[in-house]
């Protein structure tokens, strides 16, 4: 997730939206990749998990000939972006006319191989060699997707699970039940308010009975010795290994580093907490 994610300067009402960001330009991704030596020109392509504003990034950073994948419907759901009628307001137009080419992945993509992997019924080999499964995940919201990529010779994998779960509690060790929502918001697909005086409730899945069953997909992948799953806003994994903003993590080394247990150590104590709610 890029933490410009949504800043764009050329869109006026996100700053009124988020408020005004106070990020180094070297915490961009584009500016952390470039560190390690990858060009953002050779890039095979940008996938966003989904296309809420803070998880796509500022595709200004990125040349035009590189291409971005969204899930199926994604498209649709943006509807011409913050400058057209009915479209989303916190995406902005621009990086829909600006030049870059838009691929849905779904059942109409011919593009890659579709297959299942794990329990996930719906994916996608983006090189073709089994390395890396862009994965269908429905449940926050329009088009949302995955990415399950393998990360070192050893048969470790990492589910990069974007806003599958916004916290650990949901899917490891198991769901806590019942939520508290006045006093966690990320205990979600519980709802809650924005604000004490709010007269509805929200609810950070879309469609909470398709969540459920990608929470239990999470459950069953974090199973394995050999995967670790992150979703983008979970804290246990950042805490674990001390994570700051514009830092990077080797994530070749979370087996030997035993990342996967000291993010469950933390996670159940958070587990815990909401039990006790």
């Amino acid at each position: 997730m890029d933490p410009h994610a949504g800043f764009d300067p050329k869109n006026e009402r996100l700053p009124k939206i988020l408020g005004e960001p106070e990020l180094p330009q070297s915490a961009t991704a584009a500016e952390l990749i470039s560190k390690h030596g990858v060009d953002p020109a050779s890039l095979k392509g940008i996938i966003w998990s989904h296309c809420h504003v803070d998880h796509y990034g500022n595709l200004d950073d990125y040349p035009t000939h590189v291409p971005v994948y969204v899930g199926e419907g994604s498209l649709s759901w943006l509807n011409g972006g913050d400058e057209a009628e009915g479209g989303l307001a916190s995406f902005p137009s621009h990086f829909l006319t600006g030049g870059w080419k838009y691929t849905e992945i779904g059942a109409s993509n011919k593009q890659f191989k579709k297959t299942s992997i794990g329990p996930f019924e719906e994916a996608w080999d983006f090189f073709g060699d089994g390395s890396a499964y862009i994965i269908k995940a429905e449940g926050h919201c329009p088009g949302h997707l995955c990415l399950l990529v393998r990360v070192n010779d050893n048969g470790d994998w990492a589910l990069l699970a974007g806003d599958a779960a916004h916290s650990q509690s949901l899917y490891w060790p198991a769901p806590p039940a019942p939520y508290s929502v006045e006093k966690d918001l990320r205990s979600v697909p519980g709802q809650f308010k924005f604000s004490p005086d709010a007269t509805t409730y929200s609810c950070m899945q879309d469609f909470p009975e398709k969540a459920f069953k990608t929470l239990s997909s999470l459950t069953r992948l974090e199973m394995e010795k050999n995967v670790i799953v992150l979703p983008a806003h979970e804290i246990e994994a950042t805490n674990a290994v001390n994570l700051k903003l514009g830092g990077t993590y080797n994530l070749s080394e979370y087996g030997r580093d035993g990342l996967k247990k000291m993010k469950a150590d933390l996670g159940q104590k958070r587990h815990d907490e909401l039990q006790k709610l």
